[in-house]
Formats: C-alpha cells, structure tokens, sequence
C-alpha cells in the first residue's frame, strides 16, 4: 500500500499502546509522523524507536501555547 507516502499524520497518544502501533504501521507504509505525549522522556524514547521520519512533541513544548478569548 502507498496510501501514505510522503503524508504527515498527527498522533496524539502516540508514545504507547494502539498510537505506537499506529506511528509504526504508518511509517511502514511510508508516511512521517508527529507524536505527542505526556513526557518529554517517553516522547524521546517513542521517536528513538520510530527512526528518521518520526518527530515528537512534548508536553512542555505545547504549554508555551496561549489560548485567546
């Protein structure tokens, strides 16, 4: 399948579980995925694991956002 070449996915959760499977699953079929999760470390850990066409997002990374009202 070559669905997912060359796109991007967003994973929220994508450090353990069903959303580590999915980051895999997706670069396997040759997509580049974004990760989120609770902790820089197993943000770290889950893009070390994914290789080259992984990219992580930490917790502390987003707390930097302020929401408008």
């Amino acid at each position: 399948m070559t669905g997912f070449t060359d796109k991007a996915a967003l994973i929220i959760g994508g450090t353990s579980g069903m959303g580590l499977a999915t980051a895999h699953r997706l670069i396997a079929e040759g997509a580049h995925v974004i990760v989120t999760g609770r902790t820089q470390q197993c943000v770290d850990q889950a893009t070390a694991m994914l290789g080259p066409r992984a990219l992580g997002v930490g917790r502390t990374q987003l707390t930097s956002i302020t929401p408008t009202t």
